[in-house]
């Protein structure tokens, strides 16, 4: 018996053997695929710039590149960009918040303002407030929420913006370069005609000196004469159709993620009431040891036998800052308690607001005096200006605190109050209003004596004078203040140019 089992084991192992031999061969028939099997064909197309983004590069480099000053040009490539943008939104179905408008069309005024005026101290203004309307219009795009509640947050919040919105991953696609079997007939073509065209046009500008003229003058007006100014124009060129591809390529492509700012807890309260009632003690002692210097007019100065710059200008910006400071202060110490204010911390703030109000109006008062007897200049205009705006602020900020509104509300009104301060000095002009306010006060004043006065000789001073003493053209050149270039237009410089004729 146990032979037999043996045996029927051995068949059975024996079976098996055969089997799994069979199987063996029946897999080395079979053949291996090579790697080059297993590759997959990947088609990747080469994509081209959308020709909005090019035609608005283009238009933006035209009207910008080399210009003397800026002026109407400045103005129509915001335009051209804010339009691009609407166009791109329209298209992607990504409308931009309301905000985010709202700061291009500051902007867009900001750059209308240079074409109105041509105060050097305006101009200042309006390149400052150009560029940060651009910033926040850019961020909020991006989706930030306007929710800081202090300007440091801010500032933050629009640096990490930009720093995670705009990247150059997105332009990969347009930097791709193909196999050469796969280089598109015109591209060839235009790389094989490039060395060749230079060749024929070099010679036909040895040939023909007339040739040779006009190719160089026209090359020049969009680049400018020399090799350097060449190369410089080409890289303007391709710096500013590389931003715009990137501000339209990131900001429809991609969706931000902001995170919920951290709340901090009130625990400064106490430290709020001791720092409230301390500041109103120095600001209270001061206001009242110096009444009669804030408010006693022209019978203190003529009493302290002071001249008026002294009385009216020596520590005019000294004070002006403070009350910037009482607003930063104000808004820092809300930030860190809530927002949450008790009835006596209101109390605190309101004497210590309207403390800076009555700063504010003896500036004003001493300002007024100060122009009365010697007449208006930008610098002065902008004293005025400032000071209401300021004011405006301080009312803002006295409304938010007694109706506990949230911060973050006062502080877009704030920006959007100081923009506003911005634009309208700008649009008053005030190179040829102070000018012009100044001959109306004087009737007899002489040329030597306005231009004495008049130091700037911005284009507005002269054409209000001008419009005093025409033969006072002769003491001005004409070149100096006006130009063939049209992107340059300013309506004030235009109307001086017709008067130098």
């Amino acid at each position: 018996m146990e032979e037999k089992e043996a045996d029927i084991n051995t068949l059975a192992y024996q079976e098996m053997l055969n089997e799994s031999q069979e199987s063996l061969q029946g897999h080395t028939e079979l053949s291996i695929p090579t790697n080059e099997e297993n590759e997959k064909t990947v088609v990747i197309e080469k994509s081209t710039p959308p020709i909005e983004i090019i035609l608005c590069a283009l238009a933006m480099f035209a009207l910008t590149h080399k210009t003397p000053y800026g002026g109407i040009g400045a103005l129509l490539a915001q335009g051209f960009f804010l339009y691009t943008l609407y166009i791109w939104s329209k298209k992607h179905s990504r409308p931009l918040s309301t905000d985010s408008w709202i700061s291009g069309i500051f902007a867009l005024l900001f750059a209308f303002s240079d074409v109105i005026t041509t105060s050097s101290i305006a101009q200042q203004f309006n390149f400052f407030g150009f560029w940060t309307s651009n910033i926040l219009f850019l961020c909020l795009g991006f989706g930030m929420p306007f929710i800081q509640k202090h300007p440091i947050p801010l500032f933050r919040s629009l640096f990490t913006t930009l720093y995670r919105g705009l990247s150059f991953t997105p332009l990969k696609k347009y930097l791709y370069f193909p196999h050469q079997d796969t280089i598109r007939p015109y591209t060839k073509g235009f790389s094989i005609a490039a060395p060749i065209l230079c060749v024929f046009f070099a010679l036909f500008s040895q040939a023909d000196a007339q040739f040779s003229q006009t190719a160089a003058s026209i090359l020049s007006s969009l680049t400018g004469e020399s090799a350097t100014d060449i190369v410089y124009g080409f890289g303007c060129l391709i710096f500013i159709l590389i931003a715009v591809l990137t501000i339209t390529e990131n900001l429809f492509g991609k969706s931000l993620v902001f995170k919920n700012t951290p709340i901090h807890s009130p625990s400064i309260q106490q430290e709020t009431n001791v720092v409230l009632t301390l500041v109103n003690a120095l600001f209270g002692m001061f206001l009242f040891s110096q009444t009669s210097y804030l408010f006693g007019g022209e019978a203190y100065r003529y009493e302290q036998d002071l001249n008026y710059s002294d009385y009216a200008v020596a520590g005019f910006y000294e004070l002006m800052t403070a009350v910037g400071l009482v607003i930063f202060m104000s808004l820092s110490l809300r930030f860190f308690h809530q927002e949450k204010c008790s009835t006596f911390q209101k109390s605190l703030y309101g004497i210590l607001l309207a403390q800076s109000m009555i700063i504010l109006i003896s500036a004003f008062n001493r300002m007024n005096l100060y122009i009365d007897v010697y007449g208006y200049t930008q610098a002065r205009i902008f004293g005025i200006v400032f000071i209401l705006t300021a004011g405006v602020g301080l009312l803002l900020s006295m409304k938010n605190i007694i109706t506990e509104t949230t911060q973050d509300h006062l502080l877009k009104n704030l920006l959007f109050t100081g923009a506003l301060g911005g634009l309208v000095f700008g649009f008053i002009q005030p190179d040829t209003h102070s000018a012009k306010w100044n001959i109306q006060a004087d009737t007899k004043m002489s040329t030597a004596e306005f231009i004495r006065q008049h130091n700037d000789k911005d284009p507005g001073a002269i054409l209000a004078l001008l419009d005093k003493d025409p033969q006072a053209k002769n003491l001005f050149r004409r070149s100096k203040y006006c130009t063939a270039d049209f992107r340059s237009f300013q309506l004030t410089r235009h109307l001086l140019c017709q008067k130098l004729k």
